[in-house]
């Protein structure tokens, strides 16, 4: 169907020019101008500076008038625009809306504070062919949704509640600030690069996690043997190292002189301990008459690390050799009386996680010898090797070398079928630089382009010995194909850590590359990354 449309040239010469005439039924009137505005009223006599005479019109955005009356439009002094007339054009309007602080047109969505100008415009939604200058010289990001801050604004973007008055939920400040009074509850960040949950906080220590302490004198005993004082039980994590301290102790004998030792034992397979168990740090004092005190600060320490968690009871224990008929009793920590507020006797700490013992033992040599160096080398890739899969519609067929970087589908969405694409690295160098080593962190950087499904996508990164590509190749096999599987959302790009099977491989030479492929035509697994020298690889190693 044609559109029945003209154009008149309206200009700030008075009088106003006709627009519609009486009887012309329903039009639809556009001002197709980018930055003036039109006038529009019933009558020749239109003054742009009187609203009593006229309605405006702003910039590339339209009125439908009923035909009734005839419409008479002008300009400010010295400006033309063009007006598109389209008789019963109801149907037809695409061009924009006005009103209120909102500006619809071809570029996008404006919302403005107050009427659209210079420094009002708070949200732009807009495509990627917009300008990025709105017709009032407002600048905003084209190809997506911007948020803009205007002056003395405290918040860009405000998530409230239905209370009266209302909560803040979360805040984005025009200081780029981010504030919320709910709890976060995404399985992982990054920052910088990396997982906060896999690669910062683990290796953080958390310090003190455990003590027993003592608030008031402790009970006079008879300690001419062995006996027990405290116990404390404290958790233990695979894979992390704890430093157990003992702290000054002041003991006050009444009675003959003699010597005293302080122990702590303890067990770690959950049982009770006694003065019966294995001893982890211990203790003494020489023979003197009156007040012994022990000196354990920094010194008396014991660092413990484990396989598998295990449950630590430590057991507090106090001997004096000095007869049946003597008595003893704790009065005080590091020279301090006790007070109201407990003070710690027995402490445990997290010292984060356990590094590996990288000394060497020199034995009865005069000199020393080389100790393990912890290495971390970033090497990036040579190319990459994209393939259909051998369910797409040109079986196994190459896609690109050196281009976007596909992997998986479903062959009836995407005709590639399960895509494959493999990277490829400096092997040679990577073997060089491993061999020797202890492998401690593998990682693979990725930028994503595209997922089929807007909450992202999953990449199944493995390791392969492939080292030829042809116009075709078969989808990947073997014992390294998908070691790890790491969600990505859309257009995400990150470090992620993967199985250190990969750096393993590399190091002895199985590898060559590495693969994104997962045997599924699920689309969770569909996507595409940057390809050629994008893919990167880091892996951190002793040696």
């Amino acid at each position: 169907m044609a559109l029945d449309l003209s154009t008149v040239l309206i200009t700030g010469n008075p009088p106003a020019s006709l627009i519609v005439a009486e009887g012309d039924g329903t039009t639809l009137v556009v001002n197709t101008d980018l930055t003036n505005f039109l006038y529009l009223g019933r009558g020749t006599a239109v003054n742009p500076a009187d609203p009593r005479t006229c309605i405006t019109i702003s910039p590339q955005s339209f009125i439908v008038f009923d035909g009734e009356d005839s419409i008479f439009g002008i300009t400010q002094p010295g400006v033309s625009v063009l007006v598109q007339v389209i008789p019963g054009g109801v149907s037809y309007f695409q061009s924009g809306i006005t009103g209120s602080g909102i500006v619809v047109n071809n570029q996008g969505t404006f919302l403005y504070a107050g009427s659209p100008g210079l420094g009002n415009l708070i949200a732009a939604f807009t495509g990627t062919t917009a300008s990025g200058v709105d017709p009032y010289g407002n600048v905003y990001t084209p190809g997506g949704e911007s948020l803009i801050s205007v002056a003395n604004v405290q918040n860009i973007f405000d998530v409230i509640d239905q209370s009266a008055p209302p909560n803040t939920l979360m805040a984005i400040g025009s200081d780029g600030s981010v504030s919320s009074q709910g709890v976060f509850t995404a399985s992982d960040m990054f920052i910088g690069g990396e997982s906060f949950v896999n690669d910062i906080y683990p290796p953080i220590p958390e310090g003190l996690v455990a003590y027993a302490g003592a608030g008031a004198h402790l009970p006079t005993g008879n300690y001419g043997a062995e006996g027990s004082v405290l116990e404390l039980d404290v958790q233990c994590f695979a894979g992390r190292m704890y430093m157990v301290t003992l702290n000054d102790i002041n003991i006050t004998w009444s009675g003959a002189g003699g010597a005293a030792t302080v122990r702590v034992r303890g067990t770690t397979d959950g049982t009770t301990p006694t003065t019966g168990s294995v001893g982890f740090l211990s203790a003494q004092a020489a023979a003197v008459t009156g007040t012994i005190t022990f000196g354990f600060v920094g010194s008396v320490t014991r660092i413990m690390s484990f396989n598998v968690d295990t449950l630590v009871r430590l057991l507090l224990t106090l001997q004096g050799n000095i007869g049946t008929a003597a008595t003893a009793q704790i009065t005080s920590l590091g020279g301090l009386p006790f007070s109201a507020m407990p003070q710690a006797a027995l402490c445990v700490y997290d010292i984060g996680i356990d590094p590996g013992d990288t000394g060497i033992w020199i034995g009865g040599g005069t000199g020393g010898g080389t100790s393990p160096v912890t290495h971390t080398k970033t090497y990036g890739a040579t190319g990459t090797h994209c393939y259909q899969g051998s369910d797409g519609g040109n079986s196994n067929l190459k896609i690109n070398d050196n281009g976007t970087s596909y992997q998986g589908g479903d062959r009836a969405n995407t005709y590639n079928g399960k895509a494959k694409t493999w990277i490829t690295f400096n092997a040679s160098a990577i073997q060089s630089d491993l061999t020797g080593s202890t492998i401690k962190k593998t990682e693979v950087y990725l930028n994503n382009n595209h997922t089929w499904y807007n909450s992202g996508m999953t990449a199944a990164i493995g390791w392969d010995s492939k080292s030829s590509f042809g116009s075709t190749a078969a989808d990947p096999a073997g014992s390294g194909i998908d070691l790890s599987d790491i969600h990505f959302n859309e257009g995400q790009a990150k470090w992620v850590t993967v199985d250190n099977a990969i750096a393993s491989n590399f190091r002895s030479g199985a590898a060559n590359c590495l693969v994104l492929w997962r045997n599924s035509n699920s689309l969770t697994y569909y996507g595409y990354f940057a390809g050629s020298g994008s893919p990167q690889l880091r892996i951190t190693y002793s040696k």
